[in-house]
């Protein structure tokens, strides 16, 4: 996934999937995720291959609906092992 955060740039989306469209791309799908040109309180995720697929949605009323669950991040305290343990299930507001 590209995440395009306050570079300023306008990309021409056809474009991008008209030059997808002639290259061998290693991966199975290709997610774009912006701010569409009109609406500040939007986001816009725009899957580029295999084939086109818009996905408007309202980040903040996302969030806000998982206002209830844990947290992604934990405080941890500092240690020497290596062992790896769950911290368990996370949610990413992103439909």
């Amino acid at each position: 996934m590209i995440i395009l955060g306050r570079s300023g740039k306008v990309l021409d989306v056809n474009a991008l999937v008209d030059v997808l469209r002639g290259v061998r791309v290693p991966f199975a799908e290709i997610w774009i995720l912006g701010r569409p040109l009109v609406g500040s309180n939007g986001m816009q995720m725009v899957r580029l291959f295999p084939e086109r697929v818009d996905v408007p949605f309202d980040f903040c009323r996302a969030l806000g609906r998982s206002e209830k669950q844990n947290t992604i991040m934990r405080p941890e305290k500092r240690g020497t092992g290596m062992g790896i343990r769950s911290l368990g299930d996370i949610y990413l507001p992103i439909p």
